[in-house]
């Protein structure tokens, strides 16, 4: 009787083990890994830098714009642009920060983050615009500076959308 009572115990303990680690392994705090999408950017010949967009738990999303060298001194503009390259238009969706290079062969970057609205092209009012959105909109980056004369000068670009 004794020893069927130890077996009962032991086999009871190692039940509630189990179902403890079960638990454990089902926690609530996995969730759904972030996507990301890159598109490269040229300056018509080679691969220059690239855009990464990013998801957040919300379904926000975050940018970052990459030149992968720079000249120091020189002051680039990041944009992004309704449109495509072969069909651009003037109207900017994202306009980031101008950054000054400090160092020739330099990478420079721009980003923002938590973005979940803007003001579309030809509306006034800010539109809710998530990660989905974002790709799905046929728009284009361009990273440019601008001349010791004056002109613009494209350092990269390229389009960020999937073509239908």
């Amino acid at each position: 009787m004794l020893m069927l009572k130890n077996h009962a115990l032991k086999l009871g303990l190692l039940a509630t083990a189990v179902f403890g680690v079960s638990l454990a392994a089902c926690s609530d705090d996995d969730g759904p890994s972030a996507r990301s999408k890159k598109y490269a950017l040229t300056n018509g010949t080679a691969t220059t830098g690239e855009v990464l967009f990013t998801e957040n738990a919300d379904s926000s999303f975050n940018v970052k714009v990459t030149l992968n060298k720079s000249t120091k001194d020189t002051t680039y503009f990041f944009n992004i642009i309704k449109g495509s390259i072969g069909t651009p238009t003037t109207d900017t969706l994202l306009k980031f920060t101008a950054f000054k290079s400090t160092a020739t062969g330099s990478v420079v970057t721009a980003s923002k983050t938590n973005i979940n609205k803007i003001v579309l092209p030809g509306q006034t009012a800010e539109t809710k615009f998530t990660y989905d959105s974002v790709l799905k909109y046929r728009s284009f980056a361009i990273i440019s500076f601008k001349k010791a004369s004056g002109a613009d000068s494209v350092s990269a670009k390229g389009n960020l959308y999937q073509p239908q």
